[in-house]
């Protein structure tokens, strides 16, 4: 009977420790942009399909990140995929 209380106690401590904690939500939409200081930076012009363009205008004013970190992330992405073609 004593096992069964001390079982029933910790169930209380357990399930208390659970209402307390804050639910962290994480949303799988956001961006994934690795942590580095760009050095130097590099203006230039690019033409782009327009429909692409207008998604990636969507897609930059819903993030937290500028374009400038996220195409810098998105080119980074694309040579690591295709480093073998360097």
């Amino acid at each position: 009977m004593d096992k069964l209380c001390e079982v029933y106690d910790w169930y209380l401590q357990v399930r208390d420790v659970k209402a307390i904690k804050p639910k962290t939500k994480t949303s799988k939409k956001d961006i994934v942009i690795e942590k580095n200081n760009i050095d130097e930076l590099k203006s230039t012009s690019i033409r782009v399909d327009k429909k692409i363009w207008e998604d990636f205008e969507r897609l930059c004013s819903n993030s937290s990140f500028t374009k400038q970190e996220i195409i810098t992330q998105a080119l980074k992405n694309f040579l690591k995929e295709n480093k073998h073609l360097l």
